[in-house]
């Protein structure tokens, strides 16, 4: 039982580990999950012309456990700047 979760954990991990790398080259990251539905058009240019080095999307109310936090965010769906902020 405990080890699909773990596996999924690594996974997800490991994507993490490449993603910084690929942000310590210069190179900017829009994450998005295969299943995510793109509901309008944005163009990255207002992302990278931002005054923010990271865009995550609004995940709503679940999970419950982090609504104390005052949000939740969406782990499928970001946009990362490459910047010292960023990697930091």
């Amino acid at each position: 039982r405990g080890k699909p979760q773990e596996l999924r954990r690594r996974i997800f991990a490991t994507r993490w580990v490449y993603i910084l790398g690929q942000l310590k080259l210069g190179n900017h990251i829009l994450l998005t999950d295969a299943d995510n539905i793109f509901v309008r058009y944005m163009p990255l240019e207002v992302m990278e012309d931002s005054e923010y080095d990271v865009f995550h999307a609004h995940c709503g109310d679940f999970p419950i456990r982090f609504l104390s936090m005052g949000f939740v965010v969406c782990g499928g769906m970001a946009w990362l700047r490459s910047s010292e902020g960023t990697v930091r």
